[in-house]
């Protein structure tokens, strides 16, 4: 009969706090983000914020529904296993007469509705005097280690990405500044700093400088080295576009076209449409500069795919006439979507 030694129940024990640590018995978490959705209530008039109620559904039978006020922005929610991150913004400045105290936070929720302040984003003290610690945008990988704020423009030579560890949030872990991005070739490379996604392994953080809808460079940020890179796209990306994470592929449309204005538009359409010309949606590799034609059509010379990888090696996109069709990496093949 074999024995179990106590090195054997050391191990066996250290396992089970490995794959159960952080995670109380009670504590609601979900399996992917189809299980979590949200919709913007109201908007207060007073301070501009808007009211959400979210929904959960960790077991697809078991949905549970809160609301948050004080919302800065429906873009400002960050959706993780356990939690979900928030930026609140109270007595914002330019909607209300006293703008004294005015702060802007993020805070943690638990899928119950219990919330807590997080960190200080910005705000007014007692004498108005304004402090701008980070701009609004965060991002935070799903398994809750790392947080990833921008120093604001307060100090131009300032302006950097942070990375913190949420249970130290007094150390920054990894700063890279707006300077070091961009010194590659500053002659092609500029723009603001944006947030875009995690890899799956959320061993990557990827984020672009954009120069306003315009996508002027894409970068990679590994966590575990702390290495990064810097990569040109084709002309033309926009910020619609979509970015594999793990393989690098980014869509674009070589002749893309935006307006806010609904006149110009029509008239782009009718010029396109006489000149015979057509909307692609192509794929392009950062890495290995690979370029692919996955649709073309005539019937909107502008149109806008709307492209979104669902998957690794899946690209779901749509036609003008509606239809939606799914394009396979690997094989290349193509599924319509009933």
């Amino acid at each position: 009969m074999r024995l179990i030694t106590p090195i054997t129940i050391s191990l066996i024990l250290s396992l089970f706090i490995l794959l159960t640590v952080g995670i109380r018995k009670d504590q609601i978490c979900i399996s992917d983000k189809s299980q979590f959705s949200y919709e913007s209530q109201r908007k207060t008039e007073k301070n501009g914020v808007i009211s959400i109620k979210f929904s959960v559904n960790p077991n697809n039978d078991d949905a549970r529904e809160f609301l948050v006020e004080d919302v800065a922005t429906s873009f400002s929610i960050e959706p993780t296993r356990c939690s979900m991150y928030i930026r609140r913004a109270f007595n914002r400045p330019g909607y209300v007469n006293d703008i004294l105290r005015h702060r802007d936070e993020i805070w943690r929720y638990s899928y119950d509705g219990k919330g807590k302040k997080l960190l200080t984003l910005a705000l007014t003290d007692d004498n108005s005097k304004y402090a701008g610690y980070f701009s609004g945008s965060f991002s935070i990988d799903w398994s809750e280690e790392y947080i990833v704020l921008e120093k604001t423009y307060t100090n131009p030579d300032d302006n950097k990405l942070v990375f913190k560890e949420l249970k130290n949030l007094e150390k920054d872990v990894f700063t890279l500044s707006h300077e070091k991005l961009i010194e590659g070739d500053p002659q092609e490379i500029y723009g603001d700093i944006g947030f875009l996604k995690w890899s799956i392994d959320e061993k990557y953080f990827w984020g672009r400088l954009s120069d306003a809808a315009q996508t002027i460079a894409f970068f990679r940020i590994d966590t575990q080295n702390w290495i990064y890179g810097v990569f040109k796209p084709p002309p033309n990306t926009m910020g619609g576009n979509d970015l594999n994470p793990d393989l690098g592929y980014i869509t674009y449309n070589p002749a893309s076209y935006w307006s806010g204005d609904a006149d110009f538009t029509a008239w782009e359409r009718e010029e396109r449409k006489k000149q015979g010309k057509s909307s692609d949606l192509r794929i392009y590799n950062l890495f290995i500069k690979e370029d692919r034609l996955i649709e073309s059509t005539k019937d909107d010379p502008i149109w806008f795919y709307k492209p979104e990888w669902i998957s690794e090696n899946e690209l779901e996109y749509e036609l003008p006439s509606g239809q939606k069709k799914i394009y396979n990496l690997d094989t290349g093949e193509y599924k319509l979507i009933p």
